[in-house]
């Protein structure tokens, strides 16, 4: 079963150990998706469906990675109960220059500073999550 919070936590820990080991292509990949699982796992305790019954992914917005789910995070979350979460991540999205296709580039785009900004822009995501733990909407 997905735990998105569980991923998003493994996630954004290899992606400290990987930047420690200064290998920035894969540690940047770890922090997007690290900042992805957090997202979806306080939309899918807002509300938001992950699979149907079938066990099949639904074909809803929200099967998108980062770079395209923050805007649909904030609109989701403002939509369901969740304004308390929106107001905790930022409206500007730091993953706009992040794709899940990188992993198949040669890694000479990377620099600290858009590996920071993806560091923030993903310990963000979890404060947040963190915070929808705390409070029980995710579990």
């Amino acid at each position: 079963m997905q735990n998105y919070r569980k991923a998003a936590l493994r996630h954004f820990d290899d992606g400290d150990y990987l930047l420690d080991d200064h290998r920035l292509p894969n540690a940047d990949h770890h922090y997007g998706v690290a900042a992805e699982c957090a997202l979806k796992a306080i939309m899918r305790g807002l509300g938001m469906p992950m699979k149907l019954p079938s066990g099949q992914m639904p074909k809803y917005p929200h099967n998108v990675h980062v770079n395209e789910l923050w805007s649909l995070f904030h609109i989701f979350a403002n939509g369901n109960s969740g304004s308390v979460y929106s107001s905790l991540v930022p409206s500007a999205n730091p993953f706009v220059n992040w794709s899940v296709h990188d992993r198949y580039e040669d890694g000479s785009k990377y620099t600290s500073a858009m590996l920071a900004d993806h560091k923030v822009g993903a310990s963000e995501t979890l404060a947040c999550m963190n915070q929808a733990f705390v409070d029980g909407v995710v579990r």
